[in-house]
C-alpha cells in the first residue's frame, strides 16, 4: 500500500475512524523528506462497523453514506512535516 495512504489511514484511526478511499483529488506533491507522492483525497470517514457495509463499487453507496463523505487535504506544518485534515462535505455534495 502507498505510504501516504497508510499515513492518512493511521490519522483516521487516531480518531477511532476508518478512512475508505474513493479517489485522488489533485494538488499533487512529492515530499522531499519522505519521498511520498501526496495529493488531496476523497472518501468516507466511518466507524469500523460501517466500513464493512461500504461497497465503493455501488452507485447507491454515494447516497447511502453521503453524510460520511470527506475531503482529505494535506498541508505542511511549521516543522515541514505532513499533516492531513478531514473535512466533511455533507449530503449537498451529491445533489
Amino acid at each position: 500500500m502507498d505510504e501516504y495512504l497508510e499515513f492518512v489511514m493511521r490519522k483516521a484511526k487516531e480518531n477511532n475512524k476508518v478512512f475508505v478511499l474513493d479517489s485522488g483529488e489533485g494538488r499533487d506533491y512529492t515530499d522531499p523528506e519522505t519521498g511520498w507522492y501526496i495529493e488531496d483525497l476523497s472518501g468516507w470517514l466511518v466507524n469500523e462497523e460501517l466500513e464493512l457495509l461500504l461497497d465503493t463499487r455501488s452507485e447507491e453507496t454515494y447516497d447511502k453514506f453521503a453524510e460520511y463523505y470527506v475531503f482529505v487535504t494535506w498541508s505542511k506544518n511549521e516543522k515541514d512535516g505532513i499533516e492531513v485534515d478531514f473535512k466533511f462535505v455533507g449530503r449537498n455534495w451529491f445533489l
